[in-house]
């Protein structure tokens, strides 16, 4: 199925509107900020809110209406403890897998319980299907060639499936690219994979078993850009 938009876009600029409905920060009379480095956030059914705070290496749980209730991990390099935090993952079991990056992931109960550690040095990012399945885009090498790989793993962790391999562009350190195109990615309702690139305009979806579901193409006329802006 391939999906074609039109340059125009169908809604008006006003389609979506934002209102804020919490916030969650120091209070002025806490001894020590709500946050060091807060980096990624994830909330489960009940509402409860997970905050990965990298600064401080755990995760900051709090209630929906921003009470503080416990923290998770904390900084090291042992069972359960982080080194680089980077994502929150919560699966419909309640579950909560969190990546620490390049190291691998810790799973924990709603609670904070440590329940396992799954090595995963080759892991570049990670998304989680609500039951469980592990989607990771991976380092690998093809043919003498480095670049990245989609891998699928069930909840314990064996491997369901490998496609996707995209060599990575050869690297000069004597050229920068300020606005060289960003990988970007994401969980459709269906759990297919939705995969773009910036400046490519268009959407690859993805089954989990690497099959081609949909292609969305948008309409565009490229625009150069100027030495001012650079």
């Amino acid at each position: 199925t391939v999906v074609s938009n039109p340059k125009a876009p169908l809604y008006r600029p006003t389609a979506l509107t934002l209102r804020e409905d919490l916030e969650i920060a120091d209070s002025g009379t806490a001894p020590e900020p709500a946050f060091t480095k807060a980096w990624y956030i994830a909330v489960n059914e009940e509402g409860e809110i997970f905050v990965m705070d990298q600064g401080d290496a755990c995760v900051k749980v709090f209630d929906n209406e921003g009470a503080s209730l416990r923290s998770i991990g904390r900084k090291g390099q042992g069972p359960g403890e982080l080194q680089n935090p980077n994502s929150i993952h919560v699966t419909k079991d309640g579950r909560l897998i969190f990546e620490d990056f390049l190291r691998g992931l810790n799973v924990f109960d709603r609670t904070g319980r440590f329940l396992t550690f799954l090595p995963a040095a080759a892991f570049v990012d990670i998304l989680v299907t609500p039951d469980g399945r592990i989607v990771a885009r991976v380092n690998t090498i093809v043919a003498d060639r480095p670049g990245k790989e989609f891998h699928i793993f069930d909840s314990a962790f064996r491997q369901l499936a490998a496609f996707g391999f995209l060599p990575d562009e050869p690297r000069n350190p004597q050229v920068v690219k300020p606005f060289a195109g960003r990988f970007s990615w994401a969980l459709t309702s269906d759990n297919d994979l939705a995969v773009t690139y910036e400046g490519a305009y268009e959407i690859n979806v993805l089954s989990l078993d690497g099959r081609l579901q949909k292609r969305i193409r948008k309409e565009h006329d490229p625009v150069r850009i100027t030495q001012e802006e650079i």
